[in-house]
């Protein structure tokens, strides 16, 4: 699809990083990078907390602690977002949906997930199952994980 330079072109998504290496400039793989990429909890990485600041950036009433990705009506709206994007998203080199791509083996919805503060596990788990679902309702081919440690 060949884009006009005359028209702004619209996104949904929240800013992303303008570093050269970073999952949102490379754009021509066989294998798209992790879904958990823009979620890792770590702090140098944005991740989450991006998603939080830009909630109370928003308008929203956050806490700003990483935990508020968890919860957060606007955080769950934008990474759906962006789950659409990057499982809908067409490899320019060989023309095919990544939901069709048969290189990819799975996806990692996020990185090493914790919700400090719910003993219970059901705040998390909730938020796994939400995002699974989106996921699943935009690829049912490939499996989902979340990057856990195992221990």
């Amino acid at each position: 699809m060949v884009r006009s330079a005359a028209r702004p072109v619209t996104t949904y998504l929240p800013p992303v990083s303008r570093n050269k290496n970073s999952c949102a400039r490379m754009t021509d793989l066989s294998c798209p990078p992790s879904l958990a990429s823009r979620t890792s909890r770590a702090f140098a990485s944005g991740g989450a907390i991006a998603y939080v600041r830009w909630a109370a950036a928003a308008g929203e009433s956050v806490s700003n602690r990483r935990e508020d990705f968890f919860t957060s009506k606007s955080c769950r709206t934008w990474f759906k977002a962006f789950l659409s994007h990057v499982v809908g998203r067409v490899n320019t080199v060989n023309g095919v949906a990544y939901r069709d791509e048969l290189a990819i083996f799975a996806w990692e919805i996020i990185n090493e997930p914790r919700y400090i503060g719910d003993s219970s596990g059901d705040v998390l788990q909730g938020w796994i199952q939400e995002m699974s679902r989106h996921v699943k309702s935009l690829d049912s081919r490939h499996m989902l994980t979340l990057g856990l440690e195992g221990w």
